[in-house]
């Protein structure tokens, strides 16, 4: 089982962003944790544009995180599949220092990505198929899905509970559904912590068979966070999956200290509850942003329009359930 430390490209969804010359000095903390349960750093996007942080395709930050790397922990991006269409801009050279491309995908395009799979695999990356929003679907679509990406050569496919919407059984038949028609792909499992479930879900996910396992620093991400990078090791000691001896708990520790420190200090707790909301009524990030500019236009408290937007909700589920 393997891990992939996802908090510098998460981090571009949090209100206090990483800059390059801290993102660069995580990397090299994180590398220096030498604990072999950490396989791939995640680095950022690959998207072109002007951005200052981590959402662009940048051949000076690949090329300095490569080198401080070192061999020590592998690379990886995630790309959207409509900004493909900058690829014919990026250097090969560049691209041949990461090890992973992680595509974003969903019903409808992911049969449209065989030639990005083409394109990185040619390169010499492996590719990971990512499904967002998992509890938005049926166990017989993810099924249907996870066998569309084994048909197209995907060398991961990956579950993401986008919402923080799912309770481990549910999890559970996610999983299986996948490991049934995985061939020999590799199975992945992204937590987010809205109602507090990420670390349940995690090894729920492992007791499966998932082969790998997104963690963020302080589970710094988007919405209610993540699966905490160290925290997340001691559970697996704690279910004799991981020898206390491969961990330098100072190490951990000052990693967290250092996001608390120089990005993150203390989290918001109205917005905390505000997502663990979300959560338990499967509301995406969008919904949330949307709530949050409508507050700020209206004057209204967002706690409140939050309140008014779950009982609308639940007034048309009524209403859906009459009618049905």
């Amino acid at each position: 089982m393997k891990t992939i430390d996802v908090t510098l490209r998460e981090s571009v969804y949090c209100l206090n962003k990483i800059n390059i010359e801290n993102a660069l000095l995580i990397i090299d903390r994180l590398c220096d944790l030498n604990m072999d349960l950490l396989e791939y750093i995640e680095i950022g996007y690959l998207k072109s544009n002007n951005d200052s942080y981590l959402l662009n395709y940048s051949p000076s930050y690949i090329s300095e995180a490569y080198d401080i790397s070192n061999g020590r922990i592998k690379l990886c991006v995630m790309i959207h599949p409509e900004d493909f269409e900058n690829h014919r801009a990026w250097d090969r050279k560049i691209l041949k220092k990461l090890s992973l491309v992680r595509i974003c995908v969903n019903e409808k395009n992911i049969k449209h990505t065989q030639d990005i799979i083409n394109y990185f695999h040619d390169i010499g990356l492996k590719v990971s198929l990512n499904l967002t929003h998992i509890s938005k679907y049926s166990f017989e679509q993810c099924q249907e899905l996870a066998s569309c990406a084994a048909d197209m050569g995907a060398d991961y496919f990956y579950i993401a509970d986008s919402n923080g919407n799912l309770l481990p059984d549910e999890l559970k038949g996610y999983i299986r559904v996948i490991k049934s028609n995985a061939n020999n792909m590799k199975v992945g499992f992204h937590a987010h912590d809205n109602l507090g479930m990420a670390q349940v879900n995690a090894l729920t996910s492992l007791e499966e068979g998932a082969d790998i396992l997104d963690t963020s620093i302080l589970g710094y991400g988007k919405g209610g966070g993540n699966l905490r990078t160290e925290f997340f090791p001691l559970l697996l000691i704690k279910r004799n999956l991981l020898s206390y001896r491969s961990l330098d708990f100072n190490k951990l520790l000052d990693l967290g200290m250092f996001l608390h420190k120089h990005v993150s200090h203390c989290q918001n707790i109205e917005e905390q509850f505000r997502y663990a909301i979300y959560g338990a009524y499967d509301l995406n990030y969008e919904i949330a942003k949307q709530l949050v500019s409508l507050s700020k236009k209206g004057n209204t408290d967002i706690m409140n329009l939050t309140l008014h937007y779950i009982k609308e909700c639940e007034n048309n589920l009524i209403k859906q359930q009459l009618i049905n």
